[in-house]
C-alpha cells in the first residue's frame, strides 16, 4: 500500500475528533477527569485546532491511517491506527507538518517521535 499525506479537510473531522478524544483519554496520565465533562469540553477545544495532515491510502483516500493536528511549530495531537504503527507514518505526518518541535498533549504513545529537543507547552492549546 502506498501512503500519502493530505491536508485535513472537513470530511476528516469526525475521524480526527473521535480518535483524538478517545486516544488522549486512554493514554494520558492519571488522574482522569469525569468522562462526560472530558468529552464535551475537550471536543470544544479540539475543534479549534483541526488544521494539519491526514495519512491516507494513495489508492483509496477514504481509508484513513492517521493524522497530525498542528499549527506552525506546534503539534496538538498525532495519531496512527495501531495496525499501521511502526511503519514511519507518524514521522511522515510530522515531516508534512514542517517538523514542529513543540507539543500540547503529552501522551505515552508519542515516545517514538518526541525526543528531548521537543518542548511541551499545553498553554498553546
Amino acid at each position: 500500500m502506498k501512503i500519502k499525506a493530505v491536508p485535513i479537510a472537513e470530511q476528516h473531522h469526525p475521524f480526527v475528533l473521535a480518535n483524538w478524544l478517545a486516544q488522549y483519554r486512554k493514554n494520558q496520565f492519571p488522574p482522569y477527569p469525569p468522562a462526560q465533562e472530558y468529552f464535551q469540553k475537550h471536543q470544544e477545544l479540539a475543534k479549534k485546532h483541526l488544521a494539519g495532515w491526514m495519512a491516507v491510502n494513495s489508492e483509496d483516500e477514504d481509508q484513513y491511517l492517521g493524522f497530525i493536528a498542528s499549527e506552525g511549530d506546534v503539534i496538538h495531537f498525532i495519531y496512527v491506527k495501531e495496525v499501521f504503527r511502526k511503519l514511519g507514518i507518524g514521522r511522515m505526518l510530522w515531516e508534512a507538518a514542517g517538523k514542529p518541535k513543540t507539543y500540547t498533549h503529552n501522551i505515552k504513545n508519542t515516545k517514538n517521535l518526541i525526543d528531548r529537543s521537543f518542548v511541551f507547552n499545553p498553554y498553546l492549546f
